[in-house]
């Protein structure tokens, strides 16, 4: 009787629970059917392969303790698609205390986390939506002021915008958004760096900067990125789509802003560039003196 309760649950562990069993080194030595359906692998296809997330930091600090993690993470399907799973790796001990490896347990989220980034991204662009930009400021805020760091904000607006649609219409004006937010996308690549669609073509991004150059530097990239794709734009006294961005550096060791004053200085300086002959970036300067403190580029 007891080997027959040993087997079906053995049965039902494989066929229904979505594991991986690793040695102390990370290779994988043992995978359940379930897993194997998840990822549409064959065992053979995994079975010897390291497990890809072994050497991921936040993954060590806990396996070199002996304890478990537990986050979300993306897996690998067979054609190249990733999807996310909530993910549990243990240490396993034989009977007198030794590590003899790591069983991690995967339950997928993968139609959960779709449809929380539904709700955080932009239908046109896939970038942040506004909604998610006012959750994450203040998160972002809330870090800086913790850890004393440089929080830098860029508001980007695309010149003549109207005028475009006017002239070429609304489906190549959305072309021109798409093709801003992949030029952003390929400026900005840090995980530290978040990027977003505000409203219409006016854009955001959040990100962390050792100096005020360092963030002067990168908005200064942008913009020429975006210059050099030599987009035609015939009501544009240069011909070609430009952007004017407007910068704030707030150094939380020495500054305290809000949320509303991110927003609203970033959002001066950005005027200051359209009204000055737009294409440039202007930095508003010091968050802790008046709106005249502005430095243009």
């Amino acid at each position: 009787m007891k080997k027959f309760i040993d087997d079906e649950k053995n049965r039902i562990l494989n066929n229904f629970i979505a594991y991986t069993i690793l040695d102390n080194y990370g290779k994988i030595i043992d995978i359940s059917n379930a897993y194997c359906n998840l990822t549409k692998f064959h065992k053979n296809e995994i079975l010897d392969n390291r497990f890809i997330y072994f050497d991921n930091p936040q993954i060590q600090v806990k396996l070199q303790k002996d304890e478990t993690f537990t986050g979300e993470l993306e897996i690998f399907q067979k054609f190249g698609d990733k999807i996310y799973t909530y993910t549990i790796i243990s240490p396993m001990f034989d009977d007198r205390r030794n590590k003899i490896g790591y069983m991690c347990i995967y339950k997928d989220i993968d139609d959960q986390k779709k449809l929380e980034e539904l709700a955080v991204k932009d239908a046109l662009t896939n970038l942040y939506n506004r909604r998610y930009f006012n959750k994450k400021l203040e998160a972002e805020i809330q870090y800086a002021k913790k850890m004393r760091k440089k929080l830098a904000f860029l508001m980007l607006d695309v010149d003549f915008f109207k005028k475009y649609n006017d002239s070429y219409g609304h489906q190549k004006g959305d072309d021109v958004l798409v093709n801003i937010a992949e030029s952003m996308q390929e400026t900005f690549m840090k995980k530290s760096d978040f990027i977003f669609r505000l409203g219409g073509e006016e854009f955001g991004i959040l990100y962390r900067v050792r100096d005020k150059e360092e963030a002067i530097q990168q908005a200064e990239k942008l913009r020429i990125h975006i210059e050099n794709k030599k987009i035609e734009h015939a009501q544009h006294f240069l011909k070609i789509v430009t952007v004017s961005i407007g910068l704030l550096v707030v150094d939380f060791d020495k500054e305290i802003v809000d949320s509303n004053g991110f927003y609203s200085m970033a959002d001066t300086a950005l005027y200051q560039a359209k009204e000055n002959g737009r294409n440039q970036v202007v930095l508003y300067a010091n968050a802790t003196e008046d709106d005249d403190d502005l430095e243009f580029f």
